[in-house]
């Protein structure tokens, strides 16, 4: 239900919702409960969160927040074409790193990361 509520306000250009649901979605018993377990469709759900929060603070203009969510979005699981490609992923996370970052968290968040 959160993430159908998270595209349109996507869609809408509303991002204060959009960060809202993301957070009411990630405290779900569901996904709070299976954070350790690494279940492939647990990892789809929160790489789709992930890519709507940096989507939402990119338009906010928080880059620094916007990468840290792209950062942490999965490529193996990134599959949600009504929002982004995982290029665009790839190309808003690298952007807005390289933009906020310093050089130790580029090299401890970008460089050596998984």
């Amino acid at each position: 239900m959160c993430l159908n509520v998270i595209k349109v306000s996507v869609y809408l250009q509303n991002w204060s919702h959009v960060l809202s649901y993301v957070s009411k979605a990630e405290s779900t018993p569901e996904i709070a409960e299976q954070r350790g377990e690494r279940d492939s469709q647990n990892q789809a759900v929160l790489t789709k969160l992930k890519c709507a929060a940096g989507l939402a603070e990119l338009a906010s203009r928080k880059y620094k927040q916007a990468a840290k969510c792209f950062l942490l979005a999965s490529f193996d699981h990134c599959d949600f074409p009504e929002l982004l490609s995982p290029s665009n992923v790839a190309a808003y996370g690298g952007m807005c790193a390289l933009a906020t970052f310093d050089r130790q968290e580029l090299q401890k968040n970008v460089i050596s990361s998984r």
